[in-house]
């Protein structure tokens, strides 16, 4: 048995205390009475485009951030807990051009009945084949420099060395099938309920159009492509031929987890500058144009 001291409810309770615990509390509870009293619940406001159904490893960060170049901005629904209250305000001061995100990270023992708080609109789905998603989950990691300041002094392989996702949130210095074997067992991550997900929009006497779209189509090549493709499907502007390069750019690539980093040239160091000089290495795609929540 789970012991309730390591929960996350006891950790919000003990560090943000009791006003924190009760809002956790109540948004975790919003998503089992929308299941069982969702006459409680009145339709979303808001002249919401579409929505979209994003699964972790599948290529959700690409795909907002070329919804984003297509002039769309994203509100989040859901990410694995539904914060109704707040999002209903939300909505209320959005402009026309956004459309709702559900994210699902985690595997959950039930997932809440959107068909009763949306209006009929067109659904977006996310999809990525299963080997390639664990493929994916094992190579994440992070840098070993937390500072994310590099001084040429430094030892370049301890600073550009990789730790990977390991067992119980540790890193380690090479991905692991162990730490794959872990994560796959647990109830923390990788939710491959695509069908549970969506079912009660099938059943619903609300009109949803349902839509899928393949990790795949996502790849630098044919990404331009294939957002022209979903712009008339889900009716919004297509991409500008102008920004074509940044949809043929590879958001997660082998920098991805070195940069951005700052390069510091220090005084001492280099005698004949008259103070310290720091220069921001960053990718070329991320210089403008760039989305907050990326």
């Amino acid at each position: 048995m789970k012991n309730p001291l390591n929960s996350k409810s006891f950790k919000i309770l003990k560090e943000k205390g009791f006003k924190k615990w009760i809002l956790y509390r109540f948004i975790k509870i919003q998503a089992i009475l929308l299941n069982l009293f969702p006459f409680l619940f009145k339709v979303l406001p808001g002249d919401y485009k579409f929505v979209i159904y994003c699964f972790s490893t599948s290529g959700r960060t690409a795909l907002n951030y070329f919804l984003f170049l297509c002039g769309l901005n994203k509100v989040e629904l859901y990410h694995d807990v539904l914060d109704y209250i707040n999002i209903r305000e939300k909505l209320k001061k959005e402009d026309k051009n956004f459309y709702l995100h559900l994210f699902f990270s985690r595997k959950k023992q039930f997932i809440p009945n959107f068909s009763y708080i949306l209006n009929p609109t067109k659904i977006l789905i996310l999809t990525r084949d299963p080997i390639s998603r664990f493929k994916t989950f094992i190579n994440h990691g992070k840098s070993s420099n937390n500072t994310k300041i590099i001084n040429l002094n430094d030892d370049l392989d301890k600073v550009f060395k990789i730790s990977y996702i390991g067992k119980n949130n540790e890193y380690e210095i090479k991905p692991s099938l162990e730490a794959l074997k872990y994560w796959k067992n647990s109830n923390k991550t990788l939710n491959f309920n695509y069908y549970s997900n969506i079912k009660a929009f099938l059943e619903s006497k609300k009109e949803f159009k349902i839509f899928y779209i393949d990790c795949k189509e996502l790849d630098s090549k044919i990404a331009f492509d294939t957002m022209n493709k979903l712009a008339k499907t889900l009716d919004f502007n297509p991409p500008n031929i102008k920004d074509k390069e940044k949809f043929e750019h590879k958001l997660w690539n082998k920098f991805a987890h070195l940069l951005p980093f700052n390069l510091l040239l220090e005084k001492k160091t280099f005698p004949y500058l008259l103070k310290n000089i720091e220069l921001s290495i960053i990718e070329k795609a991320k210089l403008s144009n760039t989305p907050p929540y990326m």
